[in-house]
This record gives C-alpha cells, structure tokens and sequence, in this order.
C-alpha cells in the first residue's frame, strides 16, 4: 500500500475511489486513520487525537472530524502498523517546516517502518488527495508508489501532470488539458 495520491479537481470521484480502496482492503493494518474534512463522507467511530491516544482498544476504520491532519499523521505513527487517510491533504502538505512534518517521516520512513510510540518498528501507510497537484512538494510526489489522476480542468495542474510524466498519452501541457478535463466523474488513471 505504502503512499498513493488521488489528483482530481472536487467532486471528480476522488473520495468515492479513496472509499473503495480503503473498505475493500484486506491490508495487515491495525487500523485507517482518515482525517475528516466533511461530515458524512467517511464511516466509522469519531475520535479526537487524544481520545483515539487515551482508547483501550484501536476499531479499524477510525474518523478525525475537523482534527489537525499533522497530529493525525503523528499518531499514525505514534501507533504504528495504520494507514493515513486524507482526502483534502493541502493542509498535511504546508507546514512552515517542511522537515519536521510528520508527513515527511510516513513519506520516507513508512514502508520500510517508522519507531512507534514503544519503539516497535511498524509500516504507516497514507492514502492522500489533493484537487491542487501543481502545489504538491517535490517529496510527496518522488515518494509515492502510486498516483491516480482524475479530470482536471486548471492549465497549471495538467502543466505539472504532462511535465512529471503521468499521462504518457499527452504531446503537450495543452494536450494534457484537454485530455484531463474531457474525463467523466468517476474516471481515473494510475501512474506507474
């Protein structure tokens, strides 16, 4: 699983693909950690950071309505073997130190495992997703396994997929436009 992006403009079907991956997963997780920005778009038991860190026992799928993404990321690793989940990651993504973002840590570090709270060494995954991928930092793109590309109409985003090479079909950064914002709801392609 490790890092996978989800790139779209909003209400392309990003969260609806998220929701597939992560209710249809059969990963060897402790649990998925989804920072929820909307109401009603995830299940799950609603938890506060300190609630989830003060929990007996960790249910599956675990929501962070309205929750700080950076402390999410931070428990993530805190608790250690759990998937990230976030589905308006811009705010994981700016910090005003970059090197301390927990985030960075899960992008670098995850897979091969990062030391829990007791000093386990455990797997954090993250499933991300941004409407705006002309502001991802070069790290989060570099260390991501997988990137799924939705319609997107801005000139600059589909400028940033034609230059990274995600839509080999494109000849230019206008051919890039036009073939993302023709794309359906719902339609997505994966890189690499």
């Amino acid at each position: 699983m490790s890092v996978a992006l989800y790139l779209g403009e909003p209400r392309c079907g990003k969260t609806t693909l998220m929701r597939s991956h992560v209710y249809g997963s059969r990963a060897g997780v402790r649990a998925f950690f989804i920072v929820e920005h909307r109401p009603g778009d995830w299940d799950g038991a609603p938890f506060t950071v300190a609630q989830l860190r003060a929990a007996e026992s960790i249910p599956r799928f675990c929501r962070f309505p309205g929750a700080d993404p950076r402390e999410v990321a931070q428990l993530a690793i805190d608790v250690g073997d759990v998937v990230l989940v976030d589905d308006e990651a811009d705010g994981l993504f700016r910090s005003g130190k970059w090197h301390e973002n927990p985030l960075l840590q899960i992008l670098k570090r995850g897979e091969g495992g990062i030391p829990n709270a007791a000093g386990d060494n455990c797997a954090v995954h993250a499933l991300l997703a941004t409407h705006r991928p002309a502001n991802l930092p070069a790290d989060v793109v570099s260390l991501s396994q997988r990137i799924y590309i939705g319609r997107l109409r801005s000139f600059v985003d589909a400028e940033r997929v034609y230059r990274e090479g995600w839509l080999p079909d494109a000849t230019s950064a206008l051919a890039a436009q036009r073939l993302l914002s023709s794309r359906a709801v719902g339609a997505f392609t994966t890189w690499p």
